[in-house]
């Protein structure tokens, strides 16, 4: 198992990058000749830490605090601070040597190399989380060099591990030296500091013997080998054998190595060693890769800015034309964070590769590539140098007039038909106003962006459609001046006849719509024909030809765009036809639904009846038609319904619309239909009310209608009433199917006939006054002789039984010398009272009734004693 760190520092020169030379020093009594030795050697190093050291820092910690850390701004005095450190304590084994890390950690500046000379381990291994973090936040590097070693009698369950655990987290080492050969440690310090190694491999320690392998692509310069434990052994195998590889340090504990200028392969490490050791691998390569930016898509490396706009989206153009690698993915990671964002890699031609991200303001930001060596096909992860975006804000700008550069400079020459984009550079402050102007002096569409602040802006011009030969000038100016660049291009139109598109054998639904395509680029311009069956095609309802593209389109499909069409393509110089055969389908007999088969209204509802369509193509056409309840023929709708062919809408339902609609769909396949049955419930409507009286004669029969309508179906009776009493009907009544009713009329029948209708609905009645004609019946007498005596009174009675109309009466004397006289004229019933009778009182009385049809009479002879 190994540990693979690739820097997150000094992988190539940093813009605007300030480190700190950071030295912790365990400073107790037993470090006496190691920091003799540190002050001798100290000072050759610091000489060649390079322009970028602001500050050089002293951390001196010993038993059991670390001490106040030594930050000088010049060398002189830092190897002043470093000459005047004295050794005291130290009497016990380990120290608290990781807090000597941390405070170095906390105030060296990020990315810089902090070196710790102990001989003790670490006591406060509780700080490893700490200084980890730090590690990760600052970017700062770790070397440790540890020249002894804590007893296991007098510190038990105390190791070394954790100088290791640091090491690994901050892509450092752990070189074991004695106090003799502790001065060549300052040799390997050389080696890092003069180096940006942009790859460290540190191995997970082991013993024995391990044997270790790692690759090196062409992009590498150099790699650097530590191994450091028991008296280690190192055999190194290499692709060339051929190379040299120098022994930087070579000690009873540590070994270190190193080749410049590797050959490209695998390499193998072999390491022989008795007890705990450690192997750190450092690499340096040169990216042959080329980055810019713009906030347009730039077409090449001229078109862009090594530094990004901050706060806008950027289009990153990678150039990798001088190196020998494929580009597979690229990641961006912002300075102080660990996640690594994946962008979308697109390659373009000539070994260009295009993606974009979104910078922020002051976003400080390195580009991860992943690839493989073209010529070894070994993979490649490497990074590119820390982009930092352009500052905005710019003081003190000096005004400057305007100069443009087109940066395509020689003539161009342009297919005919295709477009052309242009760019023109221009250098100006304030910002200049840029303009594209062609011959004519047109202003042509344009666009222009910074490209670096404060000063520099790129335009870019587009020219659709390119059909003739042209100049075209890119001009500038603001309150300095103007300028203007011009440039020509020529167009390139070779005769050609390229059939582009022929049309296919389709199959088209009834109905739909679809394009047979036939196009050709030609020069001369081609002409395109249609032809139908050898007609040709002319623009309808059904099918038109598209003057742009010359496609066919079947706007729609029916039996009469069936069959073969045939595309003509014709110039001056070449001929060519082709033929597809269109079919049709999706043609199906109709059929419809309906929601319900019956439908009950009642008497004045408002109603929808709807038919759906289920299938059918083309389109059915739907027709409605009316049977009535009582009809054998469909026909014509009722008054008061509409059809809207797939409904029906009943306005006001009345009793004619009772019935069967039919809803039928037809179309080219067939046809097919469904029922809607409407009742219509109604009360009671007796439609022969208009005779109300009937005047019979005895023994005539009797016939009173009763015509009823209604639905539900009502029940029906006769009734008979005189003087508002109900008289019942005896077995002489009869009241048929139709609800008519019958008799023969007798004396006793006048009066009122109701016919009654009822249902759920409502109620109707309808009455006949019936008058039967009956001539009078006068009662016989108890007595045809009645004796009185003489002074006394007598009454006589007449009583008329019946007789319609009702008939008047009269009592008429005859006396015994047959003299008539007319004693009393009165009604049916009549009294006749003779008051102190006489005998000139003797003789008959005659009461007589009589009306229209007839008469009768009684006659009492009265004797007088």
């Amino acid at each position: 198992m190994w540990f693979k760190c690739l820097l997150y520092f000094g992988l190539t020169s940093l813009i605007g990058c300030e480190k700190s030379f950071t030295v912790v020093l365990d400073t107790t009594k037993s470090m006496l000749e190691e920091i003799v030795t540190i002050k001798v050697n100290l000072q050759s190093i610091v000489n060649m830490s390079g322009s970028d050291i602001s500050n050089y820092i002293l951390v001196p910690f010993n038993d059991p605090d670390v001490g106040t850390p030594i930050i000088v701004p010049t060398l002189p005095q830092f190897l002043t601070a470093v000459n005047a450190i004295t050794v005291s304590g130290g009497q016990k084994c380990p120290e608290n040597s990781l807090a000597g890390i941390e405070k170095a950690l906390q105030i060296s500046k990020p990315k810089s190399t902090i070196f710790m000379f102990t001989d003790a381990y670490a006591k406060d291994v509780s700080k490893l989380q700490s200084v980890e973090t730090l590690c990760r936040s600052t970017r700062s590097q770790v070397m440790i060099f540890l020249s002894g070693f804590c007893s296991p009698e007098l510190s038990p369950g105390v190791t070394d591990q954790v100088y290791y655990d640091v090491a690994k987290a901050c892509s450092g080492s752990v070189l074991l030296l004695d106090t003799a050969s502790l001065r060549q440690a300052f040799t390997f310090m050389k080696e890092v500091i003069n180096e940006t190694w942009t790859d460290i491999i540190t191995y997970e320690t082991f013993t024995e013997n391990k044997q270790l392998t790692f690759s090196v692509d062409s992009f590498t310069k150099t790699w650097l080998l530590v191994v450091s434990g028991d008296n280690p052994r190192v055999d190194l195998t290499i692709p060339n054998t051929n190379q040299s590889v120098d022994k930087i340090l070579d000690t009873r504990t540590t070994q270190v190595l190193r080749l410049s200028e590797p050959s490209a392969g695998e390499y193998t490490i072999s390491v022989r060693c008795r007890n705990k050791t450690s192997a750190t691998l450092y690499k340096r390569y040169e990216l042959p890769l080329r980055f810019g930016f713009s906030t347009k898509t730039p077409r090449s490396m001229n078109e862009t800015s090594t530094q990004p706009m901050p706060g806008r989206p950027n289009k990153i153009l990678i150039d990798a034309s001088q190196s020998k690698m494929k580009l597979e993915a690229i990641h961006l990671q912002v300075t102080n964070e660990v996640e690594k964002k994946v962008l979308e890699l697109k390659e373009n031609p000539s070994d260009l590769y295009l993606t974009e991200a979104f910078v922020g303001s002051d976003q400080e930001f390195r580009l991860w590539i992943k690839g493989y060596d073209l010529d070894t096909l070994k993979e490649i992860v490497v990074s590119s140098q820390s982009f930092v975006p352009q500052q905005v804000a710019v003081m003190d700008t000096t005004w400057i007039k305007p100069e443009s550069q087109i940066l395509d400079t020689e003539v161009k020459t342009i297919e005919f038909g295709f477009n052309a984009t242009f760019a023109c550079k221009v250098t100006g402050y304030p910002a200049p106003e840029v303009s594209w102007v062609n011959e004519e002096g047109e202003t042509l569409p344009s666009e222009t962006i910074l490209l670096e602040v404060p000063s520099l802006y790129i335009s870019y011009v587009t020219i659709e459609n390119v059909t003739a030969n042209s100049t075209i000038y890119c001009k500038s100016k603001n309150s300095e001046g103007d300028d203007s660049q011009s440039i020509n291009f020529n167009v390139h139109r070779p005769y050609t006849f390229e059939v582009l598109q022929t049309p296919e054998d389709q199959t088209i639904e009834y109905g739909g719509e679809g394009k047979l395509f036939c196009q050709v680029s030609a020069y001369p311009v081609a002409e395109t024909k249609w032809y139908h069956n050898d007609t040709i095609v002319t623009s309808s309802d059904e099918i038109q030809v598209d003057s742009e593209t010359n496609a066919l389109w079947i706007k729609n499909m029916t039996l009469n765009t069936y069959g073969e069409y045939k595309c003509e393509l014709k110039n001056e110089v070449n001929e060519k036809t082709f033929t597809a055969f269109v079919n049709i389908s999706g043609i199906e007999a109709p059929q419809v639904a309906v929601d319900t088969t019956n439908v009950v209204l009642k008497l004045g509802d408002w109603s929808y009846l709807e038919c759906r369509i289920i299938k059918g193509k083309p389109s059915p056409m739907i027709t409605w038609t009316f049977r009535s309840e009582d009809g054998y023929e469909f026909a014509s709708l009722p008054d008061g319904v509409v059809a809207d062919d797939g409904k029906l809408k009943i306005a006001t339902a009345q009793p004619n619309h009772k019935g069967v609609y039919r809803c039928e769909a037809s179309n080219v396949e067939g046809h097919h239909s469904a029922d809607i049955t409407v009742q219509l419930q109604y009360p009671p409507t007796i439609t022969n009310g208009d005779q109300h009286t009937l005047t019979v004669k005895e023994e005539d029969d009797v016939v009173l209608p009763c015509k009823v309508d209604a639905s539900p179906p009502a029940t029906v009776r006769w009734e008979m009433s005189q003087d508002d009493v109900i008289i019942s009907l005896d077995d002489r009544h009869r009241t048929d199917h139709r609800y008519t009713h019958r008799f023969k009329a007798l004396w006793k029948d006048s009066g009122n006939y109701h016919c009654i209708a009822e249902n759920s609905i409502g109620r109707a009645e309808k009455t006949i006054t019936v008058n039967v004609l009956v001539a009078p019946y006068i009662e016989a007498p108890k007595e045809k002789t009645v004796l009185a005596r003489t002074g006394g009174n007598l009454v006589l009675t007449c009583n008329v039984l019946f007789g319609n109309p009702v008939p008047s009466t009269k009592w008429e004397f005859i006396a015994t010398d047959s003299s008539t006289k007319i004693l009393l004229r009165g009604n049916s019933s009549s009294l006749l009272h003779l008051n102190n009778v006489s005998y000139k009182n003797e003789g008959s009385y005659l009461c007589i009734a009589d009306n229209t049809v007839g008469n009768d009479s009684i006659n009492i002879y009265v004797k007088i004693q």
